[in-house]
């Protein structure tokens, strides 16, 4: 590796494509700024698209049978999502409580007044059903019965019946019983907060040996998720801080590493940005781009610009210093850029649509940090008075 100037020579193949390389981007430099501050704007553009939302059926490949079954649900019959919620209210034969039954109806009335909601089950609006049907179908008579004695001859009548729905709705003693809220596809911000809001007036409103949980159903897989992806972003984050001071301590200069960070952490946004505009969700898997793309890009970085360092510490000129640069480690890092983003590339052959997406996302990343690398980072260079 060449430590000084004139240790390596002009006549050189590898020299002489540097020089033209550097002088090119000299030339050219309004037009890549210009070019830069374009891209800029689709890159916010492209984020702010962004969604980090998890679709059940995007978890299949698109020309999946079960998965356009899904989609077909989903869009004609009112929703596949449904959360379980339980209300345990603490003896045996509490569910048949003439107060508790209008507790939870009220429940009932308030899910099923929310506009994101289709469809909500009750063990409540199953008795009231039933007192429909002893007032001969009447309209009105779509209500809980008033007395106690009513509601143990329903429910004789229910047991006796073997009625569908009644296991899915209570327990055999009666003790616990769950209210069923059914949506379609919400985006997770969306759903969490429903299911939020559900449960806190339930809470709200419940009598004291009542209790409310709701523990199952996909909206604990999208908390876990949505963890999982904060996890992640606090990952990148923190990559970014100890690579920026590494790179400070090695060049001794915090503005050469800001300018390193800044040009390899616009090239992973730009692969986000991409995947905004792609529709691509950022979930518990491709977040991992950030963290990944940014620790093996910034290499290259470090090679380039430790070697342009020395040689301007040597003595030469900043055109110099770039043309040296690039003629020594200009190579290697297109190879290696090529070889990553071909790797990764072969992510993007998995049935398993997640994986596809961030192997594509990664080889984007690594593509567009080669041109920062090549493009961004000599222009900055050579835009700065010796």
């Amino acid at each position: 590796v060449p430590t000084e100037v004139g240790a390596w020579s002009a006549a050189d193949p590898g020299v002489a494509r540097a020089a033209r390389w550097v002088d090119g981007l000299a030339r050219g430099r309004g037009w890549i700024w210009i070019g830069a501050a374009v891209a800029a704007l689709g890159t916010g553009l492209g984020l702010a698209r962004l969604r980090t939302d998890v679709r059940v059926s995007e978890m299949l490949p698109p020309a999946s049978p079960t998965r356009q079954a899904l989609e077909e649900l989903d869009a004609v019959y009112g929703g596949i999502h449904v959360v379980p919620i339980e209300f345990d209210t603490g003896a045996a034969g509490g569910v048949n409580r003439l107060e508790f039954l209008r507790y939870l109806e009220a429940v009932h009335r308030f899910a099923a007044a929310q506009p994101e909601v289709t469809g909500v089950y009750s063990y409540a609006q199953l008795l009231a059903l039933a007192n429909q049907v002893w007032e001969g179908g009447r309209p009105e008579g779509l209500r809980l019965p008033d007395s106690a004695l009513q509601i143990g001859l329903f429910v004789a009548a229910l047991q006796a019946y073997d009625f569908p729905f009644l296991a899915a709705l209570s327990d055999r003693k009666f003790r616990t019983t769950q209210l069923v809220v059914r949506t379609r596809h919400l985006p997770a911000s969306t759903y969490l907060r429903l299911v939020r809001a559900i449960v806190a007036e339930a809470e709200r409103t419940r009598p004291p040996e009542v209790t409310v949980s709701a523990t199952r159903g996909l909206h604990a897989w999208l908390e876990a998720d949505r963890r999982l992806l904060r996890s992640q972003a606090r990952s990148a984050a923190l990559a970014a801080g100890v690579i920026g001071l590494t790179m400070a301590a090695l060049w001794r200069s915090a503005r050469l590493a800001g300018w390193a960070l800044a040009a390899n952490g616009a090239a992973v946004a730009l692969a986000l940005a991409g995947a905004g505009w792609a529709g691509v969700p950022l979930n518990s898997v491709t977040v991992m781009v950030g963290a990944l793309a940014l620790g093996v890009a910034v290499d290259d970085t470090v090679h380039l610009l430790t070697h342009w360092q020395r040689t301007r510490r040597a003595g030469g000129t900043r055109r110099e210093a770039l043309v040296a640069a690039l003629a020594v480690k200009g190579p290697p890092i297109v190879w290696t850029s090529v070889v990553l983003t071909g790797v990764c590339g072969l992510f993007g052959l998995s049935a398993f649509p997640p994986v596809a997406q961030f192997g594509f996302l990664l080889s984007g990343a690594f593509v567009a940090a080669l041109g920062a690398v090549l493009v961004l980072l000599p222009t900055w260079l050579l835009n700065r008075a010796d």
